[in-house]
């Protein structure tokens, strides 16, 4: 009878053992997908946000602001401003010491290539400092006189106009406008009224 005591007892314990075993590992079927729930949802949230952001660059770039008159005249005003820089009485700039630092200051008017070539001919830099050249200014837009506007390929924008000046004759000058961030100068031509297109480099 002792061991019917004892093998009753030893199942009582089993079963309990097994039932805690049970409570402990058991968890409600509603509460287990949940942190997985909110786990890919933070990522499509995340996913959603990278794309709204990269959409709204591309239409930011797409959709440029109209290229005014005032624009124009502004961005054309400010090249000639800053090519002729304030010198002392023997033609030494005040400003600036090298032609690096004195293209930097174009930019938001102008690319560093369209200005280059300006900066090349007009001013010499020595040892002692950034000298302009004396001579005449080359033949620039005007704004009081007729221009035409042309939209080239990928939003560019295209300046026409031909002047008579008496120390340069019948010219045309052409300067293409690009929008990133502003609208600013890539590239200026100062073609023949023949139509022989010629490179700024000929004219300054």
């Amino acid at each position: 009878m002792m061991w019917k005591h004892k093998f009753k007892w030893l199942l009582t314990g089993l079963a309990l053992l097994v039932t805690t075993l049970l409570l402990f590992s058991y968890q409600p079927e509603s509460e287990r997908p949940t942190y997985a729930h909110s786990y890919s949802q933070h990522e499509r949230l995340t996913k959603e946000e990278i794309t709204s952001s990269t959409f709204t660059t591309l239409e930011e770039r797409q959709t440029a602001p109209e290229l005014t008159k005032e624009m124009i005249k502004e961005k054309t005003e400010a090249f000639i401003d800053q090519l002729v820089q304030e010198t002392n009485e023997n033609y030494r700039v005040v400003n600036f010491s090298t032609k690096a630092a004195l293209i930097e200051q174009f930019d938001g008017i102008a690319t560093q290539e369209v200005v280059a070539p300006y900066i090349e001919f007009y001013y010499d830099e020595r040892d002692d400092g950034l000298y302009i050249v004396p001579t005449e200014l080359p033949p620039w837009f005007i704004l009081e006189e007729p221009y035409q506007k042309e939209v080239l390929d990928d939003g560019l924008i295209k300046i026409i106009q031909e002047n008579s000046l008496e120390m340069y004759g019948d010219y045309r000058i052409e300067i293409v406008f690009a929008y990133e961030k502003g609208w600013r100068i890539i590239d200026i031509n100062h073609p023949h009224i023949e139509e022989d297109v010629t490179d700024s480099s000929d004219i300054i």
